[in-house]
């Protein structure tokens, strides 16, 4: 069971397995496309055709995934299944939110983006949305790692931002109690478990309508639904 494509091809070349699943977080392909160029995505889509007629069953984690990869691979009809993330509500649940500040050094309002640092998260968007917005009484947290990190690190050098680096699962849930909203900016997801931990916890998700955030979402109730960084800024 792989969580990418390319990743089952050497089980598939080795015979190994009964059964070879690979498990849809969003488009891999069109993530490389956008981060490497046309050419890459090229190669890629055509790697990922491979892995997938030797996987013997395929599951997308939001509806919007398993429908362009039905579109792409008419094969995969019958072979692919929608499954959503799930929460642990032992663990992700509403709990006492000054106490949460208290244990992170939390003064006033925070914000947390949570997640890799790469380019199709656009952290650096939503940091620039931040530093016009201009609240002195409100802290940016972001928790996560990945190559856009020295990046992220210089845009936030002056401004009322804490970056986390990767925080262990089991601190994740105080941590969501502690913030007044989850940011997110993608330019695609599938459904992002992040999403529905900050939901459990009570704590509403200002994110784009990427993949089946725009039906998790319902806005102004539990969220809002935005597609530019000047509503970001709102």
């Amino acid at each position: 069971h792989t969580q990418r494509p390319e990743t089952l091809i050497p089980f598939a070349l080795a015979r190994r397995g009964r059964a070879r699943i690979v498990t849809l977080h969003g488009s891999p392909a069109q993530a490389i496309e956008g981060r490497r160029g046309r050419l890459v995505g090229a190669i890629y889509r055509e790697v990922e055709r491979v892995a997938l007629r030797r996987a013997h069953h395929v599951i997308a984690v939001d509806a919007g995934t398993a429908e362009e990869y039905t579109r792409r691979y008419g094969w995969l009809r019958g072979r692919l299944s929608v499954i959503p993330n799930g929460v642990d509500s032992t663990s992700f649940h509403l709990m006492d939110r000054g106490e949460a500040k208290r244990k992170w050094g939390i003064e006033g309002s925070a914000l947390l983006y949570a997640g890799r640092l790469e380019p199709e998260k656009r952290v650096l968007e939503i940091l620039r949305a931040f530093h016009t917005l201009g609240n002195g009484h409100a802290t940016l947290l972001i928790a996560g790692d990945g190559t856009q990190r020295s990046s992220v690190e210089a845009a936030a050098r002056g401004l009322p931002v804490r970056l986390l680096g990767d925080v262990p699962r089991s601190e994740v849930p105080s941590l969501l109690n502690a913030s007044e909203a989850v940011v997110l900016f993608s330019v695609r997801e599938g459904l992002p478990t992040v999403a529905l931990e900050a939901l459990a916890c009570g704590t509403p998700v200002i994110t784009t309508a990427a993949g089946d955030l725009r039906s998790l979402i319902r806005h102004v109730e539990t969220g809002y639904l935005v597609s530019s960084p000047s509503q970001l800024e709102l």
